[in-house]
Formats: C-alpha cells, structure tokens, sequence
C-alpha cells in the first residue's frame, strides 16, 4: 500500500469486517474488507471441495494488492520442507506421516511471478507454500 508491503500479521483484527454465505452445496464464499486509514481493500475467498482437494479461489479488485501468500503452517513441530524435483516453485510439507501442500494453479493466477517458500518461521511454523 502506497509503495510499501503491509502483512497480514502486522494489522489488526478490528481492521476486517467480513460476510460469509454458502453459494451452493459445496462452496461457500465469503467477501472480506480491511481497512488502512481512509483506504478500504475488499476481496473475495471461495472455497470448495473438489475430490480430496481444497480449493480457494480469491479475487480482488484493488490494485493495492501486490501479492497472495499461501503462507506457512502452524503448530508443526519437526515439521520438514521437501522439494519436488523439476517443480522448482512447488513445496511439500512433511509432517509426522502427513504430506500437505498449496499452491497456485499457476495457469490461472494471472501473477507476473511465483516464489516458493521453504524459511523456518518457529519451532513449530514453517512457511512452505508459494507467493504470487
């Protein structure tokens, strides 16, 4: 915003206000807007399930918004970053006997650019997804 990188974790909770509703059997949207001072930045989440897939769709009007983290996990501990050979921007985290992964269907994103993500955050957080 206005030139400068704004994460999530560094807003407040008050800042959002949000409404959920279920489109049809199987997803449900639900249209976000945060507040920064005078400026409002509304954007959508849709999410379904399709197979053993969670799928979120997000969109945003604003330009204000210059990239999408799939972000990191949470309470992992001893969790471990594997790279898939020949997909150089696609992670998967392995934790326990658990494989789990997000990524961009990078066909669709409409991003200039996707960087992976492999940083210990904690001892119990790892940021393993992507960037667009």
């Amino acid at each position: 915003m206005d030139g400068r990188d704004i994460p999530i974790w560094d807003t407040e909770p008050a800042q959002f206000t949000h409404t959920a509703r279920l489109i049809d059997q199987t997803t449900l949207q639900v249209d976000w807007r945060v507040r920064f001072g005078q400026t409002a930045i509304d954007y959508t989440y849709r999410f379904a399930i399709q197979g053993k897939t969670l799928r979120l769709e997000v969109s945003a009007p604003s330009r204000a918004i210059g990239a999408l983290t799939l972000d990191r996990s949470e309470q992992t501990p001893n969790a471990r970053v594997i790279q898939i050979p020949y997909l150089p921007w696609t992670n998967v985290l392995l934790y326990g006997r658990h494989f789990i992964s997000a990524f961009f269907e990078w066909e669709r994103t409409n991003a200039s650019r996707l960087e992976p993500m492999n940083d210990a955050i904690s001892d119990q957080s790892i940021a393993f997804a992507q960037t667009a």
